[in-house]
Order: C-alpha cells, then structure tokens, then sequence
C-alpha cells in the first residue's frame, strides 16, 4: 500500500442497518454467510472494520461475510463491534482491503488443534486419545515430518471424525504394524488411502476373510516409499491409488483369500 499517511479511527458499535458493501472492489459473499448466521456466537465475532465516509456512510473493508451473517442471525437493528476509519477515498478503502492480509499468517492445523484441544474441545481430544493409543506422538506442535509422530492433524482428525475411533485406530494399527511409524507411512494420503481399503473390505474383516494382521504382514515386504512411487505413476486419482497398491501388495503370491478389486 503506496499511501503511509495515519488515519483516523476509533472502536465503536454500528448498526448492522447502516453497513454497505461496495462491490467494486468487495468479494462476492459465498454460503460461509449462512454457516455464520446458523452458528452465530458473540463469542467468536471479530469486529469488523469500516469506513466512515463524508457523507455519514459506513462501508466494510473487513467483515462483509460477518456483516451479512449477523444481519441473517439478529436483524438490521442490532449493533456489532466495528473498528471505523474515517477520511479514506473509495481508492483508499479498496488499498487497505486488498492489503488487510500483508501481515498476517494463517494458523496451521496444528497451532489451531492446539488451541482447541487447551480451550476443551473434546472432539480433538479425542482424536489425539486415539492416535496416541497406536503409539503414535500427536503434539500438534511438529511441523517437519519425522518417524513415529504424525503431522497430517487435519486429514487425520477428518478421517477419524467421519468413520468413527475404531476404524481409525484400525487403519493406524495397520499402518503402524507394517512399517513402525515410519514418517511416510503416516502422511495423509497413507491414513486415508487404508481408511478406504479397511471400509471398503469391511464385509471380509467381519467375516474373517481378511484380518488386519495378514494385511500389515503383506505390507513389511514393501517399503513405504516404494507404494508412494507405484501410486504416483498409477493413471487412478485420489488416495485411490494408493488403496490400491495395499490391494496389489496384499494379493501378491497369495493363493487363497485374494480379495477383488472393489476401489474406485
């Protein structure tokens, strides 16, 4: 932002009523309005920051999708906490927008666990619980990739919530019996790709046709790195791939219990 000059401003409430957006140089708003609107929390509502113009005017510079969703949750009406600027030109407010992030760095997965998991999110404890009861180090706070700790928090924590604890301690154990937390083992496409084989042959693990123990025995007699590079030159998408590299190593030289190829 060429402009150094200080402005003016102040903290102070502002009526949702009198709030504008100026499209031209305004995102266009995308549904995390209504998210916002149907989950509203005074709590987790950052001020927003407006321009005050000559005329009286309020426009938003930061905030427009929470403008609009507290207008959704509480009415035109009502006030929310605003950090308002006053004497920027329209080309001013559109400088300060396109540059409100030039400082700011997003927190990573990890450091937003971590403040969860302190706030008491149980959810995420439970997550960690699980993880560390294969033996494997969840500390949300290591960032490079290492033997025995796992640093893929977001896929992880995704998997975990969509197919429930024992499925994911399931594909972990395998993971871990296999190749002892070996760092590439525990990346994302690994512990997605053995979610999606265990629930896809979930029928053959009730049954007995398929047991964990077989399939982690298959798997020490390739090397982490190896399926990695047989899944990259795979034409199949996705952790697919991947899956279906567990599937080859687990049918090789196996004559009875073969399992059909049900990935896709």
């Amino acid at each position: 932002m060429e402009n150094k000059k200080k402005f003016e401003f102040e903290f102070k409430y502002v009526k949702i009523g009198l709030i504008s957006s100026d499209s031209y140089y305004q995102r266009k708003l995308t549904p995390t309005v209504k998210a916002i609107a149907s989950d509203f929390d005074w709590n987790k509502f950052r001020p927003v920051v407006l321009s005050r113009r000559d005329d009286g005017s309020y426009w938003v510079m930061d905030g427009q999708h929470r403008t609009q969703g507290a207008f959704l949750a509480l009415g035109a009406e009502e006030v929310i906490p605003a950090i308002v600027y006053y004497g920027l030109t329209r080309k001013e407010e559109a400088e300060m927008f396109a540059h409100q992030y030039d400082n700011v760095r997003q927190l990573t997965k990890g450091e937003f666990f971590k403040a969860e998991l302190f706030a008491g999110n149980e959810d995420i404890r439970k997550f960690k619980e699980a993880t560390e009861a294969e033996g494997i180090e969840c500390d949300f706070s290591r960032r490079s990739k290492g033997d025995g700790y796992i640093v893929c928090y977001g896929a992880a924590f995704d998997v975990f919530t969509k197919v429930g604890e024992i499925p994911y301690r399931n594909a972990l154990s395998v993971l871990v019996e296999a190749w002892n937390g070996e760092a590439t083992s525990l990346s994302a496409n690994f512990v997605r790709a053995m979610s999606l084989f265990l629930s896809t042959y979930s029928n053959e693990i009730q049954t007995k046709v398929l047991k964990l123990k077989d399939l982690a025995d298959a798997l020490k007699n390739v090397s982490p790195k190896e399926i990695e590079r047989e899944a990259k030159l795979s034409r199949v998408g996705g952790v697919t791939r991947y899956a279906k590299q567990f599937l080859r190593v687990y049918n090789k030289r196996r004559t009875t219990r073969r399992l059909e190829d049900r990935l896709s």
